[in-house]
């Protein structure tokens, strides 16, 4: 049985699609829980046409993001395992066997696969895979696990220590990695949803650099030792790459070659080139190139 979890803030223009996607997955011992930050847009009125359904729990209250939201909603889960979509992104069709049938190995803790990326009109515009990564790989974030394509155990979750609101813009990547550390990890290669592209996606604030490097030292502390300088590095390099993106490039380089320090592998990090790139060109090129390659797509 499973349940999945939408938190949900002013999406009403593409929940509707969400929820369908969820719906179409789920069987009769399945629940659906959706977490609305108190939306000031068409949301209640979308949702409120699914409340028919039982399985349908639905709560719109002012919270504090993301881990807030996700947060509230773990403690209303009935079932033994968990998937959490964004109000933005969906599902695709008949998942749920594969999903169920993996679950049933009882060392796994949680599983994860690849995605589609579609534009504002579901038009598919790209495709996410992935690979299986070591526990070195996820947590030094040379694998970032896609949270629209993450199903976990329930019994995996330490909720004392889970979802603290300093780390909101990396919440999903530092529940995971902290059930990851527990062990029992599976990679799917197959497309399990859709993360989409628009201008209203969720963005952070606050550097998510700074928010790893403090979960690393706080909640991800029990990390074997052994890695964690690499997931140090990893931090500092996603740092570096806020940093250079908001064209604080002296800063930047300072803080890759602090990374560099601490794992001279960082070299082969996915993530170095798009830092570089920004660090050459800055903000403005980059955004510039996104924009011709989407046009191209």
């Amino acid at each position: 049985m499973i349940s999945f979890i939408i938190p949900s803030f002013n999406q009403g223009s593409y929940i509707e699609y969400t929820i369908k996607s969820v719906i179409a997955n789920m069987s009769s011992a399945d629940e659906l829980i959706i977490a609305d930050g108190g939306s000031a847009d068409n949301t209640d009125n979308v949702v409120k046409n699914f409340l028919h359904d039982s399985r349908v729990v639905y709560f719109s209250e002012p919270d504090r993001g993301f881990s807030d939201a996700v947060s509230k909603a773990l403690l209303k889960v009935k079932n033994p395992i968990v998937g959490i979509m964004s109000s933005d992104d969906a599902y695709v069709s008949n998942i749920r066997e594969k999903i169920i049938n993996l679950f049933k190995e009882e060392t796994i803790n949680l599983i994860y696969g690849d995605y589609e990326i579609i534009n504002k009109n579901n038009r598919k515009i790209g495709l996410r895979k992935h690979k299986e990564g070591t526990l070195e790989e996820i947590l030094s974030l040379r694998v970032l696990l896609p949270q629209s394509s993450v199903f976990f155990r329930m019994s995996a979750v330490d909720l004392s220590k889970s979802l603290n609101l300093k780390h909101d813009y990396i919440a999903d990547v530092v529940l995971f990695n902290q059930i990851c550390i527990k062990g029992g990890v599976k990679y799917l290669p197959e497309i399990l949803s859709q993360v989409r592209r628009h201008e209203g996606s969720r963005t952070g604030k606050r550097n998510p650099g700074v928010q790893y490097l403090d979960a690393i030292n706080t909640v991800l502390s029990d990390m074997p030792i052994s890695i964690k300088r690499k997931a140090e590095a990893g931090a500092l390099l996603l740092r570096a790459r806020y940093e250079a993106s908001s064209n604080k490039r002296l800063i930047a380089l300072k803080t890759l070659f602090e990374g560099l320090y601490r794992d001279v592998s960082l070299v082969n990090h996915w993530l170095l080139p798009r830092t570089a790139g920004y660090m050459l060109i800055g903000s403005g090129g980059m955004d510039f190139i996104k924009r011709f390659v989407e046009k191209l797509k």
